[in-house]
């Protein structure tokens, strides 16, 4: 080859090594690569956040939490009925068989221990004796009437209605999992707040449908629960404490994956959440969010929303 066409080769080789920049294995553009990375993962985090002031957040009723250690608790599901407590129940009878002279009350009434429900005339001494209430609470039952003997009969069943069984059907599979002490929360079958009661016994013998009776004494002091009434149960069945948890209903979908949304200062940082078990209201976090943090855990789909809108505007 011609000294001048060599000449001209390499000179265009030379050129070109410019045109191309620096050596992609030097240090100066491992320095611009990592420069570019930092860049594009600040403008994917300043897409993840929104500022709300503190004055917009208490308007949209945020609420936050403080991300920590928690408790898991495992609950089963069972159906049953509120029945009378028979323990706080009782009939009443005439002490000496006599005639009922006058009665004093009927189905439906209140009483007051002590209080008259009806006067009999002895068949021994033929003096009135007053037949009081052994107890307050509500007449359920009345077998007595002016002018009939007393004989030996129940006259008069009194009620306490301040409180009740919930009687839950177990079926064979959960049998091994419901114990007398178990923590239940009771609501009546078509809505309303929930009361809560334990498990006072279980019964050894199963019904036509297989199903034992787990017992549950409430209190009905509200008046809530009139027995009859149909309830679903919430029966606690195991527990495990973790040392970080979140609330589930903080939980958002954002971008593939579940996130709660950080609080830092009136900034609010979507965080990816690697996530463990889950029992109830909690939810245990494996990674992504540290101890200590403040998240959103109530009407956090606003803040969704607002990064969302942030983000289109930011496309356009």
């Amino acid at each position: 080859m011609k000294p001048a066409n060599i000449f001209t080769l390499s000179l265009l080789l030379t050129l070109l090594l410019v045109a191309c920049g620096r050596d992609n294995n030097s240090p100066e553009a491992a320095a611009d690569t990592q420069a570019k990375s930092e860049q594009h993962q600040a403008a994917e985090d300043h897409d993840d956040r929104v500022r709300i002031p503190a004055d917009v957040a208490a308007a949209s009723k945020l609420v936050t939490e403080i991300a920590g250690p928690a408790k898991l608790v495992e609950t089963l599901i069972l159906y049953g009925q509120i029945a009378t407590n028979a323990e706080h129940q009782r009939e009443v009878a005439a002490r000496f068989p006599g005639l009922i002279k006058s009665v004093r009350r009927s189905i439906g009434d209140t009483v007051k221990a002590g209080e008259t429900l009806a006067v009999i005339e002895s068949n021994l001494s033929l003096e009135p004796v007053a037949l009081t209430a052994p107890m307050a609470g509500v007449i359920t039952a009345r077998d007595a009437n002016p002018g009939e003997q007393s004989g030996e009969r129940m006259l008069f069943t009194i009620t306490d209605p301040a409180s009740v069984w919930a009687e839950l059907s177990v079926f064979p599979r959960d049998r091994a999992r419901v114990r007398p002490g178990a923590v239940v929360r009771v609501r009546a079958a078509d809505g309303g707040d929930a009361i809560t009661g334990s498990v006072s016994r279980i019964g050894l013998e199963a019904g036509g449908n297989q199903a034992v009776t787990a017992r549950v004494v409430l209190d009905n002091r509200s008046g809530a629960f009139p027995p009859g009434t149909f309830v679903t149960a919430d029966v606690e069945v195991g527990s495990i404490d973790v040392p970080l948890a979140v609330k589930t209903s903080g939980l958002q979908q954002y971008r593939e994956a579940s996130v709660v949304f950080e609080q830092i200062g009136d900034q609010y940082q979507a965080r990816p959440l690697a996530l463990g078990r889950r029992h109830g209201k909690w939810v245990e976090v494996l990674d992504g969010l540290e101890p200590g943090a403040i998240y959103v855990s109530g009407n956090s789909y606003l803040i969704k929303a607002d990064i969302e809108k942030s983000g289109a505007a930011h496309d356009h």
